[in-house]
């Protein structure tokens, strides 16, 4: 894209803003199914009275409280009084709260008004009529009542005064989010109330935290240890909470899949498929024994009906231990006995089983097995017009609930137009199928480094998708979240959305941990980075200008625009960094001449000012994350921020020496053996090298795809069997390094491994990088590459240096698709495998 198209874009968005039109004729987030504009004008100040009616009782208490409250929002709304004697009329100056089948009068003026209550439509179903001196909230229900009660705080605060009749229900009878908790941020209690107060508000009933096994057990108190679990002691203090706001929360504990953080831990390693895997191993008893254990302390916990099981993208089933029995039986058919074992467990509680289904969409025979009482979650995050696994579901007989997303996992900002797009078209599909609820997911993959705060107007979207698709306006949706969160028309906030959602296009966190210096290696990439060069800037010069004028007008949640600051900043620095890597690529092609000593000391500079303004996003990164979230996990992201930073330091001092930056891909190869293991995917190999100098410090580094054993000298020095993982403690573990100074001997050693693939698509493979700093300060390394020797057999003594492989052949160098940078042993680096890559 040219610079001229870039600011001819960011030009338009900005008039277009200003041009919005105003409000909707209600502007209501989500809007009412119907609504009827009477004659005459509301007066609030007329209103002095709560007359609770029949129905009403401690499940109302919420809604009495906020009415009460309300005049510090609405100063001309001043209700002092609450008559609880049930009263069946309603006088001049009250707001009636009830249900009005028990009081004809009510009922009669509610269907006089066009306002009749909407029985047939579920128990959230309410009426609201806004008369000149009256108000009259209907439904049959607290929770009904509720959302009346919201619909008019809404109404007051965006100003409206009008008569009206409003009839209202959802589409659907679970609306909610899943909140992923397992892989980063943890709120604060304090801020997990918030989310479940702002959920409630949108008339939201529904909170499920993805806890994955982020729960503290008594039988197994290791596990969810540092990383910010839940207690069964905040479990209930928030469902107290929750149950004020008719929200239930539903956790999701996994039971097959997504195990990586566990199943990584010594202690647990027996129960996994093989060694890495991220699933269970379902052909051991010993895996039911630990689920018996873990879902007697934790289904009881919670009060909701429902439990989630999990059990999505467990494809690691059927590689290892449940080889043969898949072979014989069919992977469908292991995924199957399994829900059925965990099933029965979930049912002893009294609980209907809810899990994903992507497993089984992908073998569709699963679905005459699984027993009809459990609830399927069909996941999509695409956008798309159509769907067809609802109908899947539909033919199949199961009660399903649709689960679109927002679009925020690893996302400096959230991808706002693809979320919009697949949350309406996924819950419209999913409504016409039949799907009983929409639950919106957001994900914190490698890290959750993507702020959460930044997940509300994916929420708000989510909430008008559920509450009412059909209604839902994306047009106008961004002005009036803005009016609802921020208090006030301000036309500057929806185009800094519209922009930072322009930049999640182009970038996104994994992308701001990559090694800067990596070999451009095609014409896409070097387009890529012209973009980000350009446009990046452009769009964080525009938001920060825009919230500079705005600002002001903002009434409430100031502090988000905090999180809409600060990703404009990262913008910004990722495209002043991107103009580094292209100014770097030019000195390496040399179209730039890098003889040139005041040049590179300008760009040694210039590695300098990004090292100092990226330690200045970590420090604001760092308060945003503490303002919502417990400390636990932190660290795992800063550590990525400090990484980044030396490899700037590490270039500015080579540039001041004359030396450009060298590429940052890793030197040693992947190896392989010829052909293929017969049963298993197994090869061996090994290397002997001299060293003929005293050794002052070695570190050795394996990378293994997938499980590694490494020998020196004939000696285990250690195993790799982490494998790719959104998790990013998972992902660390992928490369090891071990210090083996005292293992080396003057003149002859050898470096040996076994490598075994559980995937019979995938090659078994290593790669191996020994660094080695002599006594007189120069170094030496051995590196896996074709010189190596590699065999399919592991013989006897194939580690040892005595062992004669000359019937062994070269080592194969495998194709191996990950990007990794090259280890700086000197400044303590080991390589990292970049993600997205």
């Amino acid at each position: 894209m040219r610079l001229g198209t870039v600011m001819l874009t960011s030009a338009i968005l900005l008039v277009e803003s200003a041009k919005m039109p105003v409000l909707a004729a209600n502007g209501l987030i989500p809007p009412p199914q119907e609504m009827r504009k009477l004659s005459g004008q509301l007066d609030p100040a007329q209103l002095k009275r709560i007359l609770l009616g029949p129905g009403t009782g401690p499940g109302d208490e919420q809604s009495i409280r906020e009415m009460l409250d309300a005049g510090r929002e609405f100063p001309a709304l001043s209700l002092s009084e609450v008559r609880r004697d049930g009263g069946t009329r309603v006088s001049g100056g009250e707001i009636w709260l009830g249900d009005p089948r028990g009081a004809p009068e009510i009922l009669e003026m509610l269907v006089r008004n066009g306002a009749a209550l909407p029985e047939d439509r579920g128990p959230e179903a309410y009426c609201l009529l806004v008369l000149p001196d009256r108000v009259i909230i209907a439904g049959a229900t607290p929770a009904a009542r509720y959302y009346g009660w919201r619909t008019l705080a809404q109404w007051l605060e965006l100003g409206h005064r009008e008569c009206t009749a409003i009839r209202d229900w959802p589409a659907f009878a679970l609306r909610g989010v899943t909140d992923d908790i397992s892989r980063g941020q943890v709120s604060t209690p304090e801020n997990f109330k918030a989310i479940i107060l702002r959920l409630a508000q949108l008339k939201m009933n529904t909170y499920m935290p993805y806890l994955e096994d982020m729960f503290t057990f008594r039988s197994y108190p290791q596990i969810g240890q540092g990383r910010g679990a839940w207690t069964p002691e905040l479990a209930q203090e928030l469902q107290d909470y929750a149950e004020r706001y008719h929200v239930q929360i539903i956790p999701i504990f996994q039971t097959l899949g997504h195990y990586e953080n566990l199943l990584l831990q010594p202690q647990f390693i027996h129960l996994a498929e093989f060694p890495g895997a991220a699933s269970l191993n379902v052909s051991c008893e010993a895996t039911y024994e630990f689920l018996e254990t873990v879902l007697s302390e934790i289904v009881p916990v919670f009060r909701s009906p429902y439990f989630h099981i999990g059990a999505d993208e467990s494809w690691d089933v059927g590689k290892g231990a449940t080889r043969e029995r898949a072979q014989k039986l069919g992977v469908g058919k292991v995924h199957v006995e399994h829900y059925k074992r965990v099933n029965e467990i979930v049912r002893r509680y009294g609980k209907t089983t809810m899990m994903y289904a992507d497993i089984v969409l992908q073998h569709p025979e699963i679905l005459e097995e699984l027993p009809r009482d459990i609830v399927l979650f069909d996941w999509h995050y695409d956008p798309q017009l159509r769907y067809p696994s609802v109908e899947v579901l539909r033919r199949a007989g199961f009660r399903f609930v649709v689960s679109p997303g927002i679009q925020n996992w690893a996302m400096i900002f959230p991808n706002l137009s693809s979320a919009m797009a697949n949350i309406l078209h996924l819950s419209l599909r999913g409504l016409q199928a039949g799907a009983f609820g929409s639950l919106t997911s957001n994900w914190g993959d490698y890290g959750g480094a993507n702020l959460r705060e930044l997940n509300w107007f994916g929420y708000a979207w989510a909430a008008e998708c559920a509450w009412n698709p059909q209604a839902a306006s994306p047009s106008d949706f961004a002005q009036r979240f803005t009016r609802l969160a921020f208090g006030a028309e301000i036309p500057e906030i929806p185009a800094c959305f519209a922009l930072l959602g322009q930049g999640a296009e182009l970038t996104h966190y994994p992308d701001l941990w990559r090694h800067p210096f990596y070999q451009i290696r095609s014409s896409q990439e070097e387009q890529r980075l012209l973009r980000k060069r350009f446009v990046l800037p452009l769009i964080a010069a525009s938001v920060e200008s825009l919230l500079d004028v705005s600002s002001n007008r903002v009434r409430r949640n100031r502090d988000q625009l905090d999180y809409l600051r600060h990703s404009a900043r990262t913008f910004r620095w990722i495209g002043e960094r991107a103009d580094l890597s292209l100014t770097v690529e030019r000195l390496r092609r040399g179209i730039q001449d890098s003889s040139d000593a005041a040049m590179l000391t300008n760009l040694a500079n210039r590695c300098d000012l990004l090292a100092e303004q990226l330690n200045a996003l970590r420090q604001e990164y760092t308060a945003l994350w503490l303002r919502t979230n417990l400390e636990a996990n932190l660290a795992l992201v800063l550590e990525l921020f400090d990484r980044q930073e030396t490899y700037l330091r590490a270039a500015a001092e080579g540039l001041r020496r004359g030396q450009v930056p060298p590429r940052a891909e890793l030197s040693s190869n992947f190896v392989t053996a010829e052909g293929r293991g017969k049963n298993k995917n197994n090869i061996y190999a090994r290397k002997v090298f001299h060293l003929d100098r005293p050794v002052q410090r070695a570190l050795l580094q394996a990378i293994g795809n997938d499980h590694l054993r490494v020998f020196l000298n004939g000696e285990l020095i250690g195993e790799v069997y982490a494998r790719p993982s959104l998790s990013i403690r998972v992902e660390k573990e992928r490369v090891q390094a071990w210090d083996v100074t005292g293992r080396l001997r003057p003149g002859s050693n050898t470096l040996a491994f076994e490598a075994i693939s559980y995937d019979p698509e995938e090659p078994a493979s290593g790669n191996l990088y020994l660094w080695v700093k002599l006594q007189d300060g120069s170094t030496a390394v051995v590196r896996t590459d074709q010189t190596w020797r590699a065999s399919r057999k592991g013989e006897e003594g194939w580690v040892m240096p005595e062992f004669n492989d000359r019937g062994w052949k070269p080592a194969r160098i495998a194709n191996v698709r990950w990007r990794i940078c090259e280890p700086d042993f000197e400044r303590n680096l080991p390589s990292r495998i970049e993600w997205w890559e």
